[in-house]
């Protein structure tokens, strides 16, 4: 499906606001936001809406959306995150068009996440369909777990949380474990069209003229895109990227998705959320701790380093946890469909980081560990229909 927007001149001035003007800041706050605010956080006279007593940040980061912090000028640490949905792809412009509904999902995603898994992710204020913008949490006290890990830093017991939020997210909104008015609900609230054609476009589209790879990369990308057996499987895991829909899936879910601190996990940005197959979601999650064990295998940063063991034990665990807990509501052969497909997504999502539109960090300047991901991404598409078993999946990462 194609589906294609314009930027009118009025929707070009519009996505123009800075919100960190004094100006953009009173215009955010006039009509059905202001509205919003006051219901949301109450309103002591008109202070609450006095612009003069705010400040707002940029904040760095995502392709799609732009991401404001907005502050108390008497104390900073009182403050809410702003998201904003202009009517293109953020980091391309407005060449890319995309549809603004997107936030509205996401705020309906985040507060569905809320509801399958108290304190999976942040408070979810409001939404605003006149200013594009959805009000949070700002969780200023966590940090990216995609940052971490590539500075080498790894909490063993923050990854059994993560699994653990995932696999409760996914039985909770499950078509095995919900009623067929909840679920028939879900299927009508997140279609979310767009976002997904968007999503399998990056992910299963091998001959996308705007895939890539590094040098050193091209005669085994070469191969892979030409292998018929990969694309074949490529395809067929496409078609169930499309068709199967079993849950509330997150959609994006790397780790530059998920925010921890200390003790907590919460899951962020999930305007490409689905009902679709939970494999998906596992299979972001494991490409990237593939990612980073390769890395820190073949280009350690400090010598006796433990995190490659760290990160193998990661991976394993977030199988063991995510599984687990999947035992407990599945039949034997949905479980084993389960592991089987989560193999296969798991494969597709490291081939489209290596060698498709999207770009793997932690692997940046790293030839040789890009070359040791793609060889496991390209056994796990190969062989995934035969993998049934959790030790079966573990076995092909790890033995390539």
């Amino acid at each position: 499906m194609m589906i294609v927007y314009f930027v009118t001149d009025r929707k070009r001035q519009e996505s123009n606001m800075d919100f960190t003007s004094e100006g953009g800041l009173q215009i955010l706050f006039r009509g059905t936001f202001g509205q919003k605010w006051r219901n949301s956080f109450g309103n002591h006279g008109n202070e609450k809406l006095d612009t003069s007593n705010y400040i707002v940040h940029n904040v760095e980061g995502g392709y799609l959306n732009r991401v404001y912090r907005l502050c108390s000028k008497n104390d900073q640490s009182q403050s809410v995150f702003i998201k904003h949905a202009p009517p293109f792809i953020k980091c391309l412009g407005y060449d890319q068009p995309l549809g603004e509904e997107r936030l509205h999902t996401e705020f309906l995603a985040l507060r569905k996440f809320q509801q399958a898994v108290p304190g999976s992710v942040p408070d979810v204020y409001f939404h605003d369909e006149e200013t594009k913008c959805v009000v949070m949490e700002d969780l200023r006290n966590y940090e990216v777990m995609g940052s971490q890990l590539s500075q080498g830093c790894l909490d063993i017991v923050l990854v059994r949380r993560l699994a653990s939020v995932v696999a409760k997210l996914h039985r909770n909104t499950h078509v095995a474990t919900t009623s067929s008015s909840e679920f028939t609900t879900m299927l009508e609230t997140f279609r979310n069209e767009e976002m997904v054609a968007l999503n399998a476009d990056m992910t299963f589209d091998l001959s996308n003229p705007a895939n890539r790879c590094s040098p050193e990369l091209e005669g085994p990308a070469c191969s892979i895109r030409k292998d018929p057996e990969i694309v074949a499987n490529i395809q067929s895991l496409h078609l169930v990227f499309l068709q199967r829909k079993e849950c509330l899936t997150h959609g994006d879910l790397h780790l530059g998705s998920v925010m921890v601190n200390e003790s907590s996990v919460k899951l962020i940005d999930a305007e490409f959320a689905f009902m679709g197959p939970a494999a998906s979601d596992v299979g972001h999650i494991l490409s990237n701790f593939i990612f980073s064990y390769a890395a820190h295998t073949l280009y350690p940063k400090e010598e006796n380093s433990s995190i490659d063991h760290l990160l193998r034990e990661a991976t394993q665990e977030t199988v063991d946890v995510y599984f687990d807990e999947a035992k407990e509501f599945l039949s034997e052969d949905a479980l084993a469909t389960l592991v089987s497909q989560t193999a296969g997504f798991t494969g597709c999502h490291i081939i489209k980081w290596i060698i498709g539109i999207a770009e793997a960090r932690d692997l940046l300047d790293k030839p040789q560990a890009e070359l040791m991901c793609l060889s496991i991404g390209a056994r796990l598409v190969k062989e995934y229909n035969m993998i049934r078993s959790t030790q079966d999946l573990l076995r092909c990462i790890f033995d390539t």
